[in-house]
């Protein structure tokens, strides 16, 4: 190519009149400075106007989370009693089961009552009342009559539903002295329990006490509770008082003066303007549950009168006025400190704009803007040209460029479109092969359906952009998988038909993820169908072949093809021509392959060589191993302990399996937490695991407190032998003395009671001698433990 004879920027410049560069730069001086200062003005007026607003979200988001918390706090712990009391119900309810008479029932409700929460009481099925601990003079009497003050009939309503369901509980209104004289009693839960022989159990809760205690709870968070970066934001709580016009509201807590907590509060108030802001927040909240209201009080900690921003909502569970406030007085401050920043970046440009009009009036100045003008017009131009050859993956064409500094920046930007794209091919290469180390059964294989699929597109005459397009689809056409659990993707074993059904969600992932990025969005489409078949049997849409577009047709005979041709851990790899005559027998397009068959063929031998290294026996053996096991206690799943029991079988192999059930851990749950309930069944795991080693069994979990130890009987184990390794009182010593540091005990209860009195065990033996299946096994261990434990 022949050398350009290019111009010379300075000549370009050389007829630019000095006088018009002065006259256009004091315009633009003189522009600048008007258009900053109204710019200054305004951001001013839009600042004060923002943080006024965001006040208000910041305060409206503080009190709506603090009454959600509240409101989540009350349910969490109503739901808790009431699985409490169950618990306790259900253990009275097994003691009156043995008993043998009325009175000795009475003995048992008695006790009952008097050393817990709940008040008992017995019916019969007609609602006759047979115990009340505090009026045995109704004892004998129909209760069905009673009515409370909304005109319910709590007595009638729990026989009927003991009736149809064994046991429930409902919330009602129950008389405390049962003369029903002005006596309604207090909201509270009232549970039941029908019992074989037709009686009815049912235990009495007040709900007030724990409102109480609740109440007393949140006073005391809310007295202490600060935000804001001065402290003045502070929670204030009002109670309505519906039922008392001489005090309807009451405040109940106020840190900014605690001297007015418990006293009755002015609805008519007025601050120092006039304005009487409680009824007017009262109004508000009365009709929609909350309240913004501004007004003047007293700033904390001081005698100062302040503009105040308030907002206040309702909580009407409790029937309490929940509120907090911004003080304007903040806000300036916070104004004041961004306007002076404003202010600043003014005078800056009034600086700025002072020293461009002094340096306009010399001729070199004006010279020198006039020529940025012109090379920043030129420049923009070819940066424009850039990014639409960017985008269309083309180079500038220098050929029309004059200029000579012009040519240079175009050149230099093609050598840019140049390395992009070399780069980018390289980094999708990257990212895919990251992708793919997740499963190494699919090593190389995005990169060689790219392969394929390009060389598909250059057999139908595809142009060469559209070449491109499909050879980064490829490239990406399982990106997708990324979003696949690795429980799922990585899993040794067949998938379920519930984890294939979120395995066929991967085309769909990959099409949300590619169609947010410009750049590839015109990808999307291709990806999105490359496992749609013909006949409409494919996924995710079920379309037919002339619904699928021609590059995804692409994309179906390419992934079939590679995945054919390549080793996996079911099989090994087809040749090539095996795969041609397989691919015949799938619903893909078979015009395209009719006419790619020896294409494919060929491609297969000049693609690289890039076997999939098939995982070791020991890392695919452990793998295995770790989906056969329980997370929590380190032993068996039930499934993994049914293959181990079928083997010894089938091998007739003679074994003797212990059942070991955990007493207690539903009391010790209810008693101390759950979380000790967790760690009783892990101990005593390891313990039964320890055991086992000793005579190479093997331990299962077949229910949540339930295990099973097996060991096979030979020279080295007998049955005596066995069962006295596996003595029941032993093991509980051992798993007791895990909660024990130099007998003293690890974990105790409000009550000071140690956890290891109440770890208790039953265990149970089945031979193998009458085992047909490990099914059998498992049910006769379950049958054994539940005769024992009765």
């Amino acid at each position: 190519m022949s050398k350009k004879r290019l111009i010379s920027m300075p000549l370009v410049m050389i007829g630019i009149p000095t006088v018009v560069g002065i006259i256009f730069m004091l315009l633009i001086a003189l522009a600048w400075y008007f258009s900053a200062r109204h710019s200054y003005l305004s951001d001013v007026d839009k600042l004060k106007s923002i943080y006024v607003e965001n006040a208000k979200v910041y305060v409206k988001s503080t009190i709506d989370s603090l009454v959600k918390q509240i409101d989540l706090d009350v349910k969490l712990t109503l739901k808790n009693i009431k699985n409490r009391d169950f618990v306790y119900l259900e253990s009275v309810v097994r003691k009156l089961k043995k008993a043998r008479s009325i009175n000795e029932m009475k003995n048992i409700l008695q006790t009952a009552t008097f050393s817990s929460q709940l008040d008992f009481y017995l019916f019969d099925g007609k609602g006759v009342c047979l115990y009340n601990p505090f009026n045995s003079k109704i004892e004998g009497i129909s209760l069905l009559f009673l009515k409370d003050k909304n005109n319910q009939y709590p007595i009638r309503q729990i026989i009927s539903n003991a009736k149809h369901q064994q046991e429930g509980v409902l919330k009602q209104l129950w008389p405390y002295n049962w003369h029903f004289i002005d006596d309604w009693g207090r909201v509270g839960f009232s549970y039941y329990f029908a019992m074989d022989n037709g009686l009815i159990v049912v235990a009495r809760r007040d709900i007030a006490p724990i409102f109480y205690r609740l109440k007393r709870k949140w006073i005391k968070q809310l007295s202490v509770f600060r935000f804001g970066m001065f402290g003045h934001g502070y929670i204030f709580v009002a109670k309505l008082n519906y039922n008392n016009p001489d005090c309807f509201l009451e405040e109940i807590v106020n840190p900014n003066r605690p001297s007015m907590v418990g006293k009755c509060l002015d609805i008519n108030k007025k601050d120092i303007k006039g304005f009487a802001y409680r009824k007017k927040y009262v109004e508000d909240i009365t009709k929609k549950d909350f309240s913004f209201v501004e007004y003047y009080f007293k700033l904390p900690k001081t005698d100062k009168i302040k503009k105040k921003l308030s907002y206040l909502r309702l909580y009407r569970r409790w029937g309490w006025i929940v509120g907090t406030g911004i003080y304007f007085t903040d806000l300036d401050e916070l104004v004041s400190q961004k306007e002076k920043e404003l202010h600043n970046q003014f005078r800056l440009i009034e600086l700025t704009i002072a020293l461009s009009i002094l340096s306009s009036l010399a001729l070199v100045a004006g010279f020198a803007i006039f020529l940025n003008k012109f090379l920043y017009k030129k420049i923009k131009g070819i940066f424009s040209n850039f990014e639409q050859s960017l985008s269309k993956e083309k180079m500038i064409d220098l050929e029309k460029i004059k200029i000579e500094q012009i040519y240079y920046v175009a050149s230099r930007l093609n050598d840019v479109i140049r390395k992009f794209k070399e780069h980018e091919n390289e980094l999708l290469e990257v990212f895919v092969n990251i992708l793919e180390a997740r499963d190494i059964y699919t090593k190389g294989h995005s990169q060689r359906v790219a392969f394929y699929a390009k060389r598909i597109a250059q057999a139908l005459g595809i142009d060469k952009d559209r070449q491109l397009m499909i050879y980064k689809a490829g490239l990406l056409h399982d990106i997708g998988k990324i979003g696949i659990p690795d429980n799922i993707l990585l899993k040794p074993g067949r998938l379920t038909s519930s984890e294939y059904e979120i395995i066929k969600y991967h085309p769909v992932l990959s099409y949300e993820i590619l169609k947010r990025i410009k750049r590839f969005e015109k990808l999307a489409d291709f990806v999105r169908h490359h496992h749609e078949k013909c006949d409409g049997s494919g996924y995710p849409d079920g379309l037919k072949c002339e619904e699928i577009c021609l590059e995804a047709r692409i994309l179906v005979i390419a992934d079939i093809f590679d995945a054919l041709t390549t080793t996996r851990p079911y099989r090994k790899a087809f040749s090539p021509q095996k795969a041609i005559e397989i691919l015949e027998d799938e619903t893909v397009d078979k015009k395209i392959l009719y006419r790619v068959k020896d294409v494919l063929i060929e491609a297969f031998d000049e693609a690289e060589a890039d076997e999939v290294e098939i995982m070791s026996e020991k890392v695919d053996a452990l793998r295995s191993e770790i989906s056969r096991i329980d997370y929590m206690t380190g032993v068996l799943f039930i499934t993994a302990l049914v293959e181990k029991i079928r083997k010894l079988i089938e091998r007739k192999r003679k074994f003797i399996a212990f059942g070991v059930n955990i007493k207690n851990t539903s009391l010790i749950n209810y008693k101390f937490s759950a979380e000790t309930g967790n760690e009783v069944i892990t101990k005593t795991s390891a313990v039964l695991q320890s055991i086992a080693k000793q005579k190479n069994g093997f331990v299962g979990r077949v229910y949540a407190d339930k295990f099973i130890v097996v060991f096979e009987l030979n020279g080295d184990a007998n049955v005596e032998d066995i069962k006295r390794l596996f003595s029941a009182e032993e093991i509980k010593k051992s798993i007791k003395k895990e909660f024990l540091i130099e007998s003293d005990c690890k974990i105790k209860n409000s009550r000071g009671e140690c956890i290891s009195d109440y770890i208790d065990l039953e265990i149970v033996s089945v031979v193998s001698d009458t085992i047909e299946t490990a099914e059998k096994l498992i049910y006769l261990i379950d049958r054994k433990l539940k005769t024992s434990k009765a």
